[in-house]
């Protein structure tokens, strides 16, 4: 989302020109044009939704809907926001029942799983409990995390927002860059907690840790995971598509975002626009699509108002952009606006639509609140299962988490880590998916989703981890690699080994090294510098330096080693200008757009 940047004029001119409305969802529906294969169909009308800004379906297929109606210039703090819940009782994919499950103030994303609702609601990461699944909360909101605030003149749609499941048992989300805060656990002092400004972070359910993996953007607002468990994101700037590296700097629009100054230079995006284009939401287009829309990346392009996908292609370092396809162009509605996307059982996307005439989100000097629209897009004639996760057996939700359904494989597996945490996973399960991660004739995607569940179960051993990063499929090590990372064990001896395996490797390692006790860090780094080829993608070089630079300067005798250890010019550069040697000209980036006048502080923020 973006701060609007129209003059109230131009709206009223809008207005008058007959925009004082959405068109009929059935005439928006008639103006769709969506390419042969693909069918659009309203899910819920502007009778039952307003303001709907994220989405989940749950392993019931019950719709979740965080309605963000405080959202405004300036926080509306007389109003609530609600989270919804919607069913689709006879599966024609329109959700035709609608319950409030929770009432509160500036509910900006939701993630439901593991026994209730986790909720984005400044200045707080809540949980709402609902461990038997009735939709109606179990107690009250455990505050989880606090801290979030908005700085002075900041804008209110950049904030906090997107928690995504990961495949590691992790929940991710973004943070817009007005959300200059100090993140820590209630009753934390300031020395103790975080600062974040725009970035990427991440939040474990069971270990209750919060870091920041990854610090740039304008104001990223869409997270997915692909199939091999990459996370991508879209950012309202110019710069639309990013690959997430745990720990990477990147490229930014207006704040420094707290990058710290030693990042010399920073990672780049997968797509880049001339102008300000301004992507939201992330989906993936999975095997149920046609032939020429799989894996692709959709989202939002909020000046055009229109659905577009771009195809990722995976290269050494990341991935490589493909040229704009559009899905859906502009319909004849001005008040059509596409903001947030969530898969379906069958493997189609919900997308919300704001709806309001404004050119960047919000009327101007507060939006319209008098409805909202989800709609369904997906392969025509596609219908939605039946689904019932949580009374599943083991055996079933085992099956699904090692499909190829990307709802089913994330439902099922969340499924399984909320029995592993509650004690209700037996052996026996962990041993059939351990079956399959350790069969060498199975699927390569098939025994990396094994190894996924095993990480998030936290069932799987670190000697099984090491053997993996060492002896591996590229993309079994890289998963291996950053639980090991997370769990803050490596065996040196083999993580060595692995520096010289690929490039992709060599950052995943990067990645784990954040996580390492100095012990354990600095030789592990000693070998990576000393591995990253001269001909590596710049990505490498960068991650390489990232993982350096927080432990250099810290030991002098080790610092010494390392410009001889690098055989990469770029890393070598880097690591001389930190120590205040001979460096090469710093790289020019594009210079940052002017920040516009800043607009009237909100009120505080009330807790839920």
């Amino acid at each position: 989302m973006i701060r609007s940047s129209i003059p109230l004029l131009l709206v009223l001119a809008g207005l008058a020109a007959g925009e004082s409305k959405p068109a009929p969802i059935a005439d928006t529906l008639a103006s769709m044009k969506p390419p042969e294969g693909i069918a659009v169909q309203a899910a819920v009308d502007e009778s039952k939704v307003t303001q709907p800004v994220s989405m989940q379906i749950d392993g019931r297929g019950r719709l979740w809907v965080a309605e963000y109606r405080t959202y405004a210039k300036s926080y509306d703090l007389t109003l609530n926001d609600s989270i919804a819940v919607f069913t689709d009782t006879d599966h024609d994919g329109v959700y035709d029942e609608r319950k409030v499950f929770h009432e509160g103030r500036i509910y900006s994303g939701i993630a439901v799983g593991l026994g209730g609702v986790f909720v984005c609601a400044m200045p707080n990461l809540i949980f709402i409990p609902d461990k038997d699944g009735d939709g109606v909360p179990d107690g009250p909101a455990e505050v989880l995390l606090d801290g979030w605030e908005l700085e002075r003149g900041g804008w209110t749609n950049n904030t906090f927002s997107n928690l995504t499941w990961g495949p590691d048992g992790w929940i991710y989300a973004c943070s817009g860059m007005s959300n200059r805060s100090r993140v820590g656990h209630p009753g934390d002092p300031p020395e103790k907690r975080t600062m974040i400004g725009s970035g990427i972070w991440r939040y474990h359910p069971v270990t209750r840790e919060f870091e920041v993996i990854a610090r740039g953007f304008t104001n990223c607002f869409g997270l997915v995971f692909d199939s091999d468990g990459e996370l991508l994101a879209s950012d309202v700037g110019p710069r639309i598509l990013f690959h997430i590296l745990r720990g990477g700097n990147y490229q930014v629009e207006f704040h420094p975002a707290f990058v710290p100054a030693s990042a010399y230079e920073r990672l780049p995006p997968i797509h880049e626009l001339k102008g300000r284009n301004l992507a939201s939401g992330a989906f993936l287009c999975g095997e149920s699509w046609p032939a020429d829309w799989r894996n692709r990346m959709l989202t939002s392009r909020l000046r055009t108002r229109t659905i577009v996908g771009n195809e990722l292609k995976p290269i050494p370092g990341g991935f490589g952009g493909g040229p704009d396809q559009v899905l859906l162009p502009r319909p004849a509605d001005n008040w059509w606006f596409p903001v947030a996307f969530c898969a379906t059982p069958s493997g189609a996307a919900l997308i919300s639509d704001w709806s309001d005439a404004n050119r960047e989100l919000h009327s101007f000097p507060i939006p319209d609140r008098s409805g909202g629209r989800i709609y369904r897009v997906g392969p025509t004639g596609a219908t939605e299962p039946s689904f019932d996760l949580p009374a599943a057996t083991d055996q079933v939700l085992i099956a699904g988490a090692l499909g190829s359904n990307a709802w089913v494989v994330e439902q099922s597996r969340v499924e399984l880590q909320r029995r592993s945490i509650e004690k209700r996973l037996g052996p026996a399960t962990t041993a059939a998916v351990r079956a399959r991660l350790d069969d060498p004739k199975a699927d390569v995607a098939v025994r990396r989703r094994a190894l996924s569940v095993l990480i998030a179960c936290t069932a799987i051993d670190d000697a099984a981890l090491h053997r993996l990063v060492a002896e591996g499929d590229e993309r079994l090590a890289i998963t291996a690699a950053r639980a090991l990372g997370d769990q803050r064990s490596f065996d040196l001896a083999q993580a060595k080994a692995a520096t010289g395996r690929s490039p992709n490797l060599r950052i995943a390692l990067a990645e784990a090294s954040f996580r390492l006790p100095d012990a354990l860090r600095r030789p592990l780094l000693s070998a990576l510098v000393q591995a990253v080829e001269p001909a590596d993608p710049d990505q490498v070089a960068l991650m390489a330096w990232y993982a350096v630079d927080p432990v250099l300067t810290t030991d002098p005798a080790w610092d010494r080693t390392l410009p001889d250890l690098a055989r990469n010019q770029k890393l070598k550069g880097f690591v001389q200008r930190r120590l205040g040697g001979p460096a090469p000209a710093p790289k020019v980036e594009s210079a940052p757009a002017a920040k516009p006048a800043a607009a009237k502080p909100p009120e505080p923020a009330a807790k839920p």
